[in-house]
């Protein structure tokens, strides 16, 4: 599990980037967890995974637990 930073995301297209250790990553809102909708700078976990285009994507973003318990 990594966790990172919404760098960005366009809700109108659902997709953005993550800003994490390993440098910047793509996620679609598919691969978020059920009832979460990502804003930029929320404090998220992940799992890596390879995207279609054999890229890495993200997969199973949430909400960090730190965020969660800040709400």
């Amino acid at each position: 599990m990594q966790s990172g930073q919404v760098k960005f995301y366009n809700d109108q297209k659902g997709f953005g980037f993550i800003t994490y250790d390993g440098g910047d990553i793509f996620f679609h809102i598919k691969q978020c967890e059920e009832g979460y909708l990502p804003q930029q700078d929320d404090a998220v976990t992940f799992e890596v995974s390879e995207g279609r285009d054999g890229r890495p994507s993200a997969i199973n973003v949430a909400p960090s637990a730190d965020m969660a318990t800040a709400e």
